[in-house]
């Protein structure tokens, strides 16, 4: 077998060195070549769209064979010659700048320059110390005789002569215009001292003990007014004071006027007090009558009795007026952020019960006066609210029902200065709110009117005979703020 493959081969290799050296018509697109084997061993190319005959085998010829395994390092040639010098290429980019190199040594001086043109004048130097003082030239010539002299001073007086005879006395001259009044005299004199109380305590000057602890200074002539603690007060009271008055703390001024529940209330400084008038079964309730304004703004000695008093039965309770308080300063007023002053009407209340009450009326609110001389600052909070009306109760469930009290009316604040008031704090003259109606129906026991003070004070819940209706109880008016500038404050106050 081995025989019979040997001339294929050799024929094989012929085919191939003849493909690769002579042939021009088969081109290999490959690794491989396809050929076609004769039946008596000749070999030849195969075209590439071409097929063997029948007798014929097709043989598929690897061109290149795998790579072998690498063979053992041959010895080392000799040197070559050096080759031709190549072509010079692009000169390449400039390279960064470098850093300066050291500095070299000072070269030699070169030759003097021509002399420049002549400069412009200076400016002149300082003058120098004066010289030494000259001799004494000779005496000139005798001058002319100068004019007369004036008359000397006259010489001291003589003794005094002896008095003479008193002459006939004069007619007394008519009497000459009243002096003003000491308007001065609003801001005290002092004489009590310095009056504080301190931060965390309350003096209450309501009560017998506290009047006491005054020991004689109830008079309130004040050199300054610190108040960083709480402070009570009665209504009507005034406080002076020759320098400053400081509140920090809170001053709190008692309600006055007041309604016992079995009569009419106490009006306070208000036009009218409120009333009820009966039309059996029912009635109508109306609230006090406060003041107008221009009227409202002279009142600069307020009364002890202030805000009114609402109306209410001998069931109710509350419902008194607020109370007055003025400050006179001949320094400055300061009520400092957290600071206070109060006044307010006081809230009617009903205890309720197992029958019908109706609520009283809220008190009216009182009367703040702060006079000062000098600055005012108000950063904390004044008030002279109305006091809130009761609510009705409809204590036995029936069909007969029972009014609200009307709300107290606003009070009145007036502050007084040599210079517009700093105010950024808050000052309230809120009229009170109303008490709830309990059963409105058409039989009912009327509330009370609200106390009047600068606002009116608001209507009892009540049916009204007059129109056939139920009329619900009603707040009370807002009261008034006034901020009156003049270069003498205390002139306002005395008249």
């Amino acid at each position: 077998m081995f025989k019979k493959r040997l001339p294929i081969i050799i024929s094989l290799c012929a085919v191939m060195f003849y493909s690769t050296s002579a042939s021009a018509e088969v081109i290999p697109t490959s690794n491989t070549l396809n050929v076609c084997v004769k039946p008596n061993g000749q070999v030849y190319l195969l075209a590439p769209d071409a097929a063997c005959k029948d007798t014929e085998t097709k043989l598929k010829l690897q061109l290149q064979g795998p790579q072998g395994e690498l063979g053992a390092t041959g010895p080392k040639g000799d040197k070559g010659d050096i080759g031709a010098q190549g072509i010079q290429g692009d000169t390449g980019m400039i390279g960064p700048v470098g850093p300066p190199g050291l500095k070299g040594d000072t070269g030699a001086a070169g030759p003097t320059g021509s002399q420049g043109p002549k400069g412009d004048t200076g400016e002149a130097g300082a003058t120098g110390p004066q010289g030494l003082k000259g001799d004494t030239g000779e005496a000139g010539p005798t001058g002319a005789p100068g004019p007369k002299g004036d008359i000397g001073v006259t010489g001291p007086a003589g003794p005094a002569g002896p008095q003479g005879i008193a002459g006939v006395a004069g007619v007394n001259g008519p009497m000459g215009p009243m002096g003003l009044p000491g308007q001065l005299a609003i801001y005290g004199d002092g004489t009590a001292g310095a009056f504080s109380v301190p931060v965390g305590s309350t003096l209450d000057l309501t009560t017998l003990s506290g009047f006491n602890s005054l020991a004689g200074k109830d008079h309130f002539q004040f050199t300054s007014i610190n108040i960083a603690g709480n402070l009570i007060i009665p209504s009507g009271v005034v406080l002076r004071a020759t320098g400053d008055v400081t509140i920090t703390g809170t001053i709190t001024v008692a309600t006055a006027a007041q309604d016992s529940g079995n009569g009419a209330p106490h009006p306070g400084l208000s036009l009218a007090a409120p009333g009820t008038t009966f039309a059996s079964p029912n009635a109508n309730s109306s609230g006090g009558i406060g003041l107008s304004a221009l009227t409202a703004s002279h009142i600069l000695t307020p009364p002890t009795s202030a805000g009114g008093a609402g109306d209410r039965n001998y069931q109710t309770t509350g419902g008194e007026g607020g109370g007055s308080l003025s400050i006179m300063a001949k320094g400055n007023i300061r009520v400092n952020v957290g600071g206070a002053i109060n006044a307010n009407g006081m809230n009617a209340t009903n205890p309720g019960g197992a029958s019908d009450i109706s609520g009283g009326g809220g008190g009216g609110g009182g009367v703040i006066i702060l006079v000062a001389k000098g600055s005012m600052t108000i950063g904390g909070t004044l008030r002279t609210n109305g006091g809130n009306g009761a609510i009705g109760v409809n204590g036995n469930a029936g069909t007969s029902g029972s009014g609200g009290g009307g709300g107290g009316g606003g009070g009145i604040i007036h502050l007084i200065s040599s210079s517009s008031p700093a105010v950024t704090g808050t000052i309230q003259v809120n009229g009170g709110a109303a008490g709830t109606d309990a059963n409105t129906g058409a039989t009912n026991y009327p509330g009370g009117g609200g106390g009047a003070s600068g606002g009116n004070g608001g209507k009892g819940g009540a049916y009204d005979t007059s129109s056939a209706a139920f009329v619900a109880a009603q707040a009370g008016g807002a009261g008034y703020t006034f901020t009156t500038v003049v270069p003498e404050p205390e002139n306002i106050i005395i008249r």
